[in-house]
This record gives structure tokens, sequence and C-alpha cells, in this order.
């Protein structure tokens, strides 16, 4: 039986891309800031060596959104070198090969780095050092008719006998959706017999997804540029053997990783208390993810609108730099990013109000259009039971950047924000 084929797939590389979303930085490394996303990068690449990987697949956006970035080409120049050196291929997916090629600022790539553009059906064959060999294929056309019905094969399908794996790389939206959601297939049995694993480039959240005969999934991206971006990023070790479903392992290489934490805050609730609470939480998270630095916001929950537990903006300011020092003493790395106290809507008393309903209606309709979460609920709505008039517009421009919606809408739970404390 044919030894395993091992490849790592990583996606939205983004090189020398800053992250966005920063409120405090105190404590922070800027360096480490300025070059995470090349940290990221480089980890990669360590970890193809480590692994003694046949092949490095790249899918989604490797240059930052301006498109260009000399530093950014330099190090995604050198890094294939690098492995090309140690007898590992790599292979580029890209959306637009002119977009590619211009963000590699006048750099040529070393020969032997395979580029595929989704823009037409292509293909090539990888030989891996360990003599192991990979079908890559472009997935391009539409498989629906006009009346939303399948119109035949996909692209580069082939009944051809290969003695390796294959991998499909799918980049049209009507055959695979990712996104921050769940996978959406359009047109029935969506995908080649002949594939063992498809690559989107369309690359949301790490998702993986068995249909039929394919494992398809997204790695995610390997540095999480913003707080929508949460929870551990990095890349996939993908380990194949004949007649087996690829076996799917997640490498964490982020040095910063966004985090959303909740406690709850109860009417007995102290500074001291909830600090003791917030350490256990960091703990216990430290102990899965290991020596990462986490930008983390955090929710107090109180868990009934009765228990009006007062904490001030300022109170809470000096919340996030006592945890964080005292993270520090332990020798982790967290730097909090804002503290939101919550508390439960009292369903009952907003489910006639009009202002309510509306903004429900709105909140139902962004998660709809958008798909990768909402902006939390703002201070202002939380006031609405206290105030005879609140401009519903008003409340729409204050929606803070998602942090409450995922816990709430998992708890089934309408949350309102009662205080939220910043860098001041």
């Amino acid at each position: 039986m044919m030894e395993a084929f091992r490849f790592i797939h990583t996606s939205q590389l983004r090189l020398d891309q800053q992250l966005s979303g920063l409120r405090r930085w105190d404590g922070l490394d800027r360096r480490s800031l300025r070059d995470c996303t090349l940290t990221a990068f480089s980890r990669v690449v360590d970890a193809c060596i480590t692994h003694a990987v046949d092949l490095l697949l790249i899918t989604g956006d490797c240059w930052p959104e301006d498109g260009r970035s000399v530093r950014g080409a330099y190090a995604f120049q050198q890094a294939c070198q690098r492995l090309l050196t140690a007898g590992i291929p790599v292979c580029v997916v890209v959306d637009d090969l002119g977009e590619f090629e211009e963000g590699l600022c006048g750099l040529k790539l070393p020969r032997g780095v395979s580029v595929l553009s989704c823009g037409r059906p292509q293909e090539v064959v990888v030989n891996g050092p360990q003599g192991h060999r990979a079908r890559l294929l472009t997935l391009v056309d539409s498989r629906e008719n006009s009346e939303g019905e399948p119109i035949g094969p996909l692209p580069g399908s082939t009944a051809e006998p290969f003695q390796g794996m294959g991998i499909g790389i799918s980049f049209a939206v009507d055959r695979l959706l990712v996104c921050d959601t769940p996978f959406s297939v359009v047109g029935g049995a969506p995908f080649d017999p002949h594939l063992d694993y498809i690559a989107p480039v369309l690359s949301g959240q790490q998702r993986t997804l068995i249909l039929g005969n394919n494992t398809v999934h997204s790695p995610g991206p390997a540095q999480g540029l913003s707080p929508k971006e949460s929870g551990s990023c990095g890349c996939t070790l993908v380990v194949w053997s004949a007649g087996d479903e690829p076996v799917l392992t997640h490498l964490p290489v982020a040095p910063f990783r966004w985090e959303q934490w909740a406690v709850d805050l109860h009417a007995q609730s102290t500074p001291e208390s909830l600090q003791r609470e917030m350490l256990d939480v960091f703990r216990k998270h430290v102990a899965e993810i290991g020596d990462v630095t986490c930008l983390a916001r955090w929710n107090l929950i109180a868990t009934g609108w009765s228990e009006r537990v007062e904490m001030t903006s300022a109170a809470l300011s000096r919340l996030m730099d006592e945890v964080d020092t005292a993270a520090r003493r332990e020798g982790g790395h967290l730097v909090t990013q804002s503290v939101l106290s919550l508390a439960a809507a009292d369903v009952e008393a907003v489910s006639d109000d009009s202002l309510w309903n509306e903004f429900e209606k709105s909140l139902s309709s962004r998660f709809q259009a958008s798909r990768d979460g909402v902006a939390g609920l703002a201070t202002p709505v939380a006031s609405r039971l206290e105030l005879d008039r609140v401009d519903f517009e008003h409340v729409v421009a204050l929606l803070s950047p998602v942090r409450v919606a995922n816990e709430a809408l998992a708890a089934g739970q309408k949350w309102l924000v009662r205080t939220e404390a910043i860098d001041a």
C-alpha cells in the first residue's frame, strides 16, 4: 500500500497587512505587531519542513488589501526558495493572475513554483520528495442553468486513472460558499468522485465538510487580522492514504489570537472576584492554545436585567489593567481590548416596543446579508427602558464591532449592552 501523501494547506496569507481593530496595545511589541503575518507564514514553512510534507498548497489572498508590499513579496519569494531547496513543491492558487503578479513587485518566483488561476480550467501534477504524486485541478465553470438545475460534470473532471491524490480548487460561489456560516452547496451532488480533497479559494473561517467521497476544507486565515477572525488561526496538515478519507490536523501558527470570552456577573460580584474569574478563564484557554498573545474582548453577563450591578466605565478600565497585569505576572500574554457589561433583556417588557422590533428586524437582515456575524447591541438600546424616545438611526449608527452576537445567539438570548470600557 502506498505511504500517505502529506501536504499543508494555508490560506489568506495577506502578507504585511496590519491588524485592524486594536484598541489597546500596551505591553505589545510594535515590531511583532508589524510582522505578524510574515511571522505566521514563516511558521507555515517551518511546519512544512518539520512534517516532511509533499506539497505546500496556498489559496486565497497572498497580498494585503492595497495589493502591494515589497516586504510581503520578498518574504513570499524567500519562503518558496527555502521550501524548494528542501525538495518541497509549492502550488499557489489565485483568483486573478494579473493582480498576483503585480503583487510580486517585480520579484521573480523560483522555478518550480506552480501558479494556478481560477479564471480558467487548469491542471498540474506535483511530485513530492517522498515520491508521492498529486493532481491539482481548478474548478471554475457554473454547474447550473438558468433554472438552477445541474448541467453536467465539473470542469477538469476526468475518468483517467491516476495513482495519487486528487485535489480540486473551487472558486465559483454557485458551487461552494465559504464564509462564517457552514458551507452552502448548490446544484446537487457537487464534486468529482475522482477528487479526494477540495480547497476553496474563497476562504472564511476554518471549516470542514464531508460530501460524498470528497473532503471540503477551508483552513481559515494564517493570522487573524481583526476581531471578526477570532479563535485559532493557522494552517492545516492533510494526510491521505489511498482509499481513506483525508486526516486533517490544525496547526496554529498565528502569533496573535483574537478572543471573545465571557464571565457571569452577579449582584454579589466585586472587581476582585471578577478578576479571579477572568484569570481562571484565561488560564484555561492558555493551557489549550499554548504560547500566543491573546487580544481578548470580555463580556460580563448579568443573569437578569433585575440584577443591576453597577460597573462604571472607569471601573471596567481599571479591571482591564489589573487582569492584564496579573496575567503577565504569571508569564501569560494577554492584552484586553474591551470589557462589556451585559444584561439579559426583559423580552416581555420590550416585545411590543416598536423600536425593539425594528432593531430585531435589522439584526436579522444583517445576519442574512453579511453571513459573518453582526455588530453587537449598542448601549442606547439598553437605555431604551429608561427613555421616552430613542432615535433608531442613532442606535444603528452606534453599533459596536462583533463581540456579543455569537455568544448571544448561541445561547438563544437577546443581550443588551449595559456599559462598555475601552482604553480611556
